[in-house]
């Protein structure tokens, strides 16, 4: 529990215009210690922020944890210029090829949406092509000296391929799992709207967790909460309820104000413990099934993931009705039917 406490303190101090540095402190005293504190903020992928928005000010801390956080954005904010830049020469190159590739997730927010690259830290470049373009794609990056990682699972929309230290994570779909999606994918890019703007970046926000089970990082629900800011709602959820993610929305920012946004009460606390609990712990031999159920039921239509095939245990239903309370009253009636 002090680890989930600390957690929550972290948040604190980062919901306002100015960190609050006595929720820092009080984090650290659930911590035990700086070092421990600091751990745990890398671990969140907090600490380049924390880092930034507290600039120069001076705090009661220990000098060591003080340098690391400083030390840490600069690495940061160094690396993320180089990733943009192979970025943008792959774009030209798949440009030239005739493909075009938007840039999601962090070589894009990092540049767009925080008040510094500095801030944001990410671990590859993530590169989406149209499901049309993605053969073709595979084949320009292998040319450039490319070279793909292991196979990946079959609903998988993507494969990461590597050169000298740096990873492309090459995608067709921001979402993963429901075959219909790569319709919808193909849609989108036949659309008038090649950009990336700021209700497609939510939408990646959220597949991106549902696609890891919302088991990512606070940093991630602090990026959507961000984005949910940005967006204009008029515009957001019909994309949204095309790519059949409206509901994965509600939930993915119910946890981030719940940690954000002032937020409080149970069930934030009952879902994370849902999701965070043995079953998707990485010990438990149920892990597959049980995130194959957390996955299908964000879903606006759950049924299409369990009609493909997955299985449906019978603490599946328990998820649905205590975890998930974002149920309509269509889906009351449905689960009723059933």
């Amino acid at each position: 529990m002090t680890g989930f406490s600390a957690r929550l303190l972290v948040a604190r101090a980062l919901r306002g215009d100015v960190v609050d540095v006595s929720a820092l402190v009080a984090a650290r005293q659930a911590c035990g210690s700086w070092d421990v504190l600091g751990r745990l903020l890398r671990a969140e992928r907090l600490a380049p922020l924390l880092a930034y928005r507290l600039g120069e000010r001076d705090f009661p801390a220990d000098g060591n944890f003080k340098e690391a956080l400083r030390s840490g954005a600069r690495e940061v904010l160094a690396a993320n210029l180089v990733w943009r830049k192979v970025y943008e020469e792959l774009g030209d190159i798949l440009g030239a090829a005739g493909i075009r590739a938007l840039p999601i997730k962090g070589v894009d927010v990092a540049f767009t949406v925080y008040p510094s690259p500095a801030c944001r830290p990410m671990a590859d470049i993530d590169i989406l092509v149209s499901p049309e373009d993605y053969r073709g794609a595979e084949e320009v990056l292998e040319r450039e000296g490319f070279v793909p990682l292991s196979r990946v699972a079959r609903w998988w929309p993507g494969r990461d391929f590597t050169r000298k230290g740096a990873t492309v994570d090459l995608h067709w779909s921001p979402a993963a799992g429901v075959p219909a999606r790569r319709a919808v994918a193909s849609w989108y890019f036949a659309g008038d709207e090649k950009t990336v703007g700021d209700e497609f970046r939510l939408l990646v926000s959220v597949c991106h967790q549902q696609n890891h089970f919302f088991s990512l990082t606070l940093l991630d629900y602090y990026e959507a909460l961000l984005l949910a800011r940005r967006v204009s709602w008029r515009r957001y959820w019909p994309l949204a309820r095309r790519w059949g993610a409206a509901r994965a929305t509600r939930f993915v920012l119910a946890v981030a104000r719940s940690f954000f946004g002032g937020m409080s009460g149970a069930g934030s606390f009952n879902i994370l413990k849902t999701l965070a609990g043995p079953g998707l712990s990485g010990t438990d031999p149920g892990r597959g099934a049980r995130a194959a159920a957390v996955y299908a039921l964000s879903l606006d239509n759950p049924a299409a993931a369990f009609g493909g095939g997955l299985r449906r245990p019978a603490w599946a239903k328990e998820i649905l009705t205590r975890g998930f309370r974002l149920r309509s009253s269509e889906d009351k009636r449905k689960e009723k039917v059933r």
